[in-house]
């Protein structure tokens, strides 16, 4: 009986050869286009030379395994059977059908959620689409904010937008914060500071006229906020402030128009990244109507004083129709800058009747507790929109985030998970967002009581459950939790509320100076309690309910509220904190001298 022809050995381990380079190549390239699709969706397109290194190496690695099992001969023929490749088959379709019933059962898990928190939150008046925040254009005849150097702010140029300031006062470094009670402006340090920049002593010396650096070491601080000495430097102070005169008439024009659309492009494919550069400089040009304002009152020129604390108050509700929590900061900031010349007025007895009544009506108007809801609501609504944009992949969760460099990897696979996860995952965490936001505000302010609870605000933010996720300490945790864009937007809503109880606040006590100020003019003396005033809800402490509370003094008072720890700290000041802190004891205001013994009441 003839042997059966064995094939030349030579000729079946070419075969194994060509068969190794052909699964290594295969495996490389598709390897290396699998990782790079990968790649690019979660951080960053690798280029060429990246690739073709990545398939080189998965081709070696594939090309030695494989080699090593040509060497056995059961094993290569095991590997390439007909029943290796059943079974590896069966186990593809096993392994195919548990992922797509797994993505089922998740995208169905999250759009149910997602559409009964929509609905529940839209029952309640929410407004969850970040397009209806976009204001309606308007006239320019009709909108303060289309003057001609309102548009220069938005003119993008090589050192950033336009508009940019270029007078003294952005050059002299005088500090504004002052710590303990809360103080006249120091005119005096400014106006060294003018006269130093207009003589050119202010600047190094240097051959280079246009090169003007400031000298080292320069402090700008008189320490003298007498009347006679503030009365001496103010008008070398409204010399240094003079160049701004023709901005301020350009704006004061257009206050008096009655909408205000600043020309802010509502990019909503990238909500964190809309510009907003109008902010600044608004701010910038409070600050200066502020200074002037003070300077005008030390010469008497209160109704010059007056106009320019009503244009900041233009100023500030310019931006009350944007639904950025940034621009509500801004305005809380921009009040500070009418509080301090209304203060510093009503410290010298400088306002008239009428000029108090001006103030008083103009004061009132401003609700910061219910100025407060369109920022909410816009913030809610950003977040909502993010969860999309990460799904659609516009963003990338690398890019929201802004670890250090320890952290990148995390960042990283933090990405590379939302790349493969189900839709339904991204429909959880805008759920989840949204029950979390509720929660965190729930009970925090009542609008119809105007009152605010600082008690229920310290709860939500140690609520454990809550705001461990806060300090992300786990980001790929609380993804898998379907919670990391609450982790990341949530933690500032609580500081929110409490600067804008302190700025209402501020508003109450600004308004109920006024009042108590008239009452002097017309009976020669203060009140000795706040019931002989005009009822009105400004005298009301908005964390208690009741009265603020108020102490008469020898010509002079002391009103203050109780502050974010809800106790009588008798209206002592933290010396080491700026009077505008907003965690002082105590939410003060009196004014300087007025530490006399409380007089009896009558």
């Amino acid at each position: 009986m003839n042997e059966p022809t064995q094939p030349p050995k030579k000729s079946v381990n070419m075969r194994r050869i060509i068969a190794c380079a052909v699964l290594a190549i295969g495996a490389g390239i598709v390897g290396a286009l699998a990782i790079g699709l990968f790649v690019s969706a979660a951080y960053q397109a690798p280029s060429a030379k990246d690739l073709w290194a990545l398939a080189l190496l998965i081709a070696l690695v594939t090309s030695s395994v494989l080699f090593v099992l040509s060497r056995n001969q059961t094993r290569w023929n095991n590997l390439f059977s007909w029943k290796t490749a059943r079974r590896a088959l069966a186990g593809v379709i096993i392994v195919i059908t548990l992922v797509a019933v797994f993505y089922a059962v998740e995208n169905f898990r999250g759009a149910r959620a997602w559409d009964q928190e929509r609905k529940a939150q839209e029952a309640k008046g929410a407004i969850l689409d970040l397009s209806a925040f976009v204001p309606p254009r308007v006239p320019d005849d009709q909108n303060f904010a289309a003057t001609p150097l309102i548009k220069s702010w938005f003119v993008k140029t090589t050192n950033g937008y336009g508009g940019d300031w270029n007078d003294s006062y952005s050059v002299a470094d005088i500090p504004d914060h002052v710590k303990g009670e809360r103080q006249f402006t120091d005119l005096g340090a400014w106006a060294a500071a003018f006269d130093a920049i207009a003589s050119g002593d202010y600047f190094e010396k240097s051959d280079d006229p246009a090169r003007r650096v400031p000298k080292k070491n320069q402090k700008f601080e008189s320490a003298r906020v007498d009347r006679e000495s503030r009365q001496t430097a103010a008008p070398a102070v409204l010399r240094g402030l003079a160049t701004n005169d023709a901005i301020f008439a350009e704006l004061r024009a257009a206050s008096s128009r009655p909408h205000s659309v600043y020309p802010v492009y509502y990019d909503l494919n990238n909500p964190w990244g809309i510009l907003l550069p109008h902010l600044a400089k608004v701010k910038g040009t409070c600050a200066r109507l502020q200074l002037k304002a003070c300077a005008e009152l030390a010469l008497g020129k209160t109704d010059a004083a007056l106009d320019d604390i009503l244009l900041i108050c233009s100023l500030m509700d310019s931006l009350k129709e944007e639904s950025f929590l940034i621009s509500y900061l801004v305005r809380a900031v921009i009040l500070q800058s009418a509080i301090q010349p209304i203060w510093e007025g009503l410290a010298e007895k400088r306002w008239n009747e009428r000029q108090l009544q001006i103030i008083t009506d103009r004061v009132q108007k401003f609700n910061f507790l219910q100025a407060a809801e369109r920022p909410f609501n816009g913030e809610r609504a950003a977040g909502v929109l993010t969860c999309d944009l990460l799904y659609r992949r516009v963003y990338k969760f690398s890019e929201l985030l802004s670890y250090s460099q320890n952290a990148e990897p995390a960042a990283t696979l933090l990405s590379g998970l939302g790349v493969i996860a189900p839709h339904g995952w991204f429909r959880l965490e805008q759920a989840n967002y949204c029950r979390l936001f509720e929660q965190q505000l729930s009970g925090a302010f009542d609008l119809e009581k105007h009152r605010v609870y600082p008690a229920r605000i310290v709860v939500h933010n140690d609520d454990e459950h809550l705001f461990a996720l806060v300090r992300q300490e786990h980001p790929i945790k609380t993804f898998l939790q379907h919670k990391w864009i609450s982790a990341m937007l949530l933690p500032s809503l609580g500081n929110f509320i409490h600067k804008a109880s302190y700025v209402e606040t501020l508003c109450n006590e600004a308004s109920t100076a006024c009042s108590l100020e008239q009452y002097r003019l017309s009976h020669g003396e203060f009140p000795d309690a706040l019931q002989k005033l005009p009822p009105s809800p400004r005298l009301l402490d908005i964390i208690t309910g009741n009265p603020l509370i108020y102490r008469r003094m020898d010509h002079s008072f002391v009103l203050y509220s109780v502050a974010w720890n809800e106790k009588d700290d008798g209206a002592v000041l933290d010396p080491k904190k700026d009077s505008r802190d907003t965690d002082q004891p105590d939410w003060v205001w009196k004014y300087p001298g007025a530490t006399e013994s409380p007089l009896p009441s009558k």
